[in-house]
């Protein structure tokens, strides 16, 4: 049986920093940020449709832009960030903490153990065909890292 696919691209514009890098990400940086939501099914609605449109950028999209967008995405352990954290909260821009380094797959995940009560429950997600993508747009193709992102 043929199934359908349509995807809704997310952008959004973050700061972030991870604690310990090797490298420059070590220091506080921004980023054009990118997530592709896949929908697949195998068949149209009654009007012709996989998905309302709609309903991606009112859940998915309006989260992204509350959560992530023009803030930062700071680790909990990060201690040296809170001076940013209070110039953010000031500006009504508080800063996304996660319980991991922000990279690209924790940012990815960071709904994981939701129980759908922010965007939605990643089994959900999975079986409704979303995959996760890093910052630079490319969708990640590791198995291992999948199963981490989308398995809650």
């Amino acid at each position: 049986m043929s199934r359908l696919t349509i995807s809704r691209r997310f952008e959004w514009d973050s700061a972030h920093r991870i604690p310990g890098h090797e490298g420059a990400c070590k220091a506080i940086h921004g980023h054009r940020y990118v997530a592709e939501i896949e929908v697949t099914a195998p068949q149209l609605d009654a009007l012709g449709r996989l998905i309302d449109f709609g309903v991606l950028k009112t859940v998915v999209g309006a989260w992204i832009d509350r959560n992530f967008d023009h803030t930062a995405l700071f680790s909990r352990a990060d201690t040296a960030v809170a001076a940013i954290a209070e110039l953010n909260a000031a500006m009504d821009r508080p800063v996304y903490w996660l319980d991991a380094a922000p990279t690209a797959e924790n940012i990815a995940a960071a709904t994981r153990g939701s129980k759908g009560e922010t965007i939605n429950d990643y089994a959900a997600l999975k079986s409704a065909g979303a995959i996760a993508v890093s910052d630079d747009g490319l969708p990640i193709l590791k198995d291992s890292v999948m199963r981490e992102v989308l398995v809650s």
